[in-house]
């Protein structure tokens, strides 16, 4: 998630509100505009279009977003969406109010930049199966990662800063390595959602599509490498390249997506999630479970069904 806004440093950031619905303050650097918009009433049906790419992130509150070609959905802190531009939007905010005003960012992003970045990335970082790097030429929806956020949280910080010296060649460097992030976000997005649809015509999506269809029984790297006719080398590089993670890593998230949507069932044992997840060891389990989520699976199912029954 992005940072709460500090208090003490809002009059750096938000200059003078001149209106109640989505006052915009601009940040600019040579290569990006940094907008914070801040709305302090209930209003709605507020349109919005940016003449560049942009990405847009929710810092506080929450506003429904309607875009093109999609349904109308809410917007919260955590999510970020990344736009071609001359996108418009349409914004409702049911709850913002002085007290707990809605907050914003829209990152406005020079498109050279994306080109410089995008080239850069297929020539030093070419994905497998000819496919491209670029730019979302729809709307793209995004959870954070903790990647994604520490740049974004970067970037915010660098803007606001007043040492002008140095401030564009910062900004220029984290506006770089964001874009980076978010070609990859999309395109490790569009193969996971789509390895059912890609995997006659594309080495890593049937890789992915393999490792879901066999996620219970013992699946190595050596085995995936062979399917995808590469060598272990190549086909780790590739993987780690365009997923973001390992092999072992994906197959191991895999493992505990499933071990989770069955903690959600009441009557089933510890052992038989395990099992069920494609676990072998039961502490093997609970370890890598913990890991990731902080809680052991005992502790996530009872937080899990409390807030079930509280809601």
């Amino acid at each position: 998630m992005l940072d709460v806004i500090n208090l003490k440093q809002k009059h750096r950031i938000f200059s003078k509100p001149k209106k109640e619905v989505e006052h915009r303050t601009a940040h600019r650097s040579e290569c990006s505009v940094l907008n914070v918009f801040e709305t302090q009433r209930e209003a709605f049906d507020f349109d919005l279009i940016f003449d560049t790419p942009v990405v847009v992130s929710m810092i506080q509150g929450k506003k429904i977003m309607h875009l093109r070609n999609e349904d109308p959905f809410t917007f919260l802190p955590g999510e970020t969406i990344a736009m071609p531009q001359s996108e418009s939007m349409t914004i409702d905010f049911p709850e913002a109010n002085r007290a707990m005003p809605t907050q914003c960012m829209a990152l406005e992003i020079c498109p050279e930049i994306i080109s410089d970045v995008a080239d850069w990335m297929n020539e030093m970082s070419v994905k497998m199966d000819g496919g491209e790097w670029a730019w979302t030429d729809t709307n793209y929806h995004l959870n954070n990662s903790r990647s994604l956020s520490t740049s974004i949280n970067q970037l915010f910080s660098i803007m606001i800063d007043k040492d002008y010296m140095l401030r564009d060649l910062r900004a220029a460097n984290i506006t770089r390595e964001l874009v980076g992030e978010l070609l990859r976000t999309k395109a490790r997005g569009f193969l996971l959602s789509n390895a059912n649809k890609l995997h006659t015509t594309n080495r890593l999506a049937f890789a992915i599509h393999f490792i879901r269809t066999h996620i219970t029984e013992d699946i190595s790297v050596d085995e995936l490498a062979e399917k995808a006719c590469l060598s272990r080398a190549q086909f780790f590089r590739a993987f780690k390249n365009e997923v973001g993670q390992t092999p072992v890593q994906f197959i191991n998230q895999e493992r505990l997506l499933r071990a989770q949507h069955m903690l959600r069932k009441s009557g089933v044992s510890l052992a038989e999630v395990a099992v069920y997840a494609g676990f072998n060891s039961q502490s093997y389990f609970n370890r890598l479970f913990k890991h990731a989520t902080g809680l052991t699976p005992a502790e996530w199912r009872q937080a899990y069904f409390k807030k079930r029954f509280m809601a």
